[in-house]
């Protein structure tokens, strides 16, 4: 017996892993905290992956909270994870690019 289900849904998480020691890190923990104040954290995002040339944005992300840290000596790895709404791939042939579909998702 086999059963199959679908959903309209298509909201994600992006998963960003960086050292500890990576400025990004104060960059998004400054964006987190700017949102757990005002609420106003929702923005624009875009992944792309080198190794496959995969790109993905979502007009409407946020980041879903720390990144759990490590203490020890040697330089650790966190990984944070953004939420988004509803996440386009643009065509692989490179008919659309990446910036065509990001812009036409901000109204740009």
């Amino acid at each position: 017996e086999v059963a199959r289900s679908r959903t309209n849904n298509r909201g994600g998480q992006f998963a960003l892993t960086v050292l500890q020691t990576s400025p990004i890190n104060g960059i998004l923990a400054a964006l987190l905290a700017a949102d757990e104040l005002t609420g106003l954290g929702v923005i624009p995002a875009a992944l792309f992956e080198p190794s496959t040339g995969a790109t993905w944005v979502a007009a409407e992300a946020w980041i879903q909270g720390y990144p759990e840290v490590g203490l020890n000596r040697d330089v650790g790895e966190v990984q944070w994870v953004i939420e988004s709404g509803e996440i386009v791939r643009p065509p692989i042939d490179g008919a659309l690019s990446a910036g065509d579909v990001f812009g036409s998702l901000i109204g740009l």
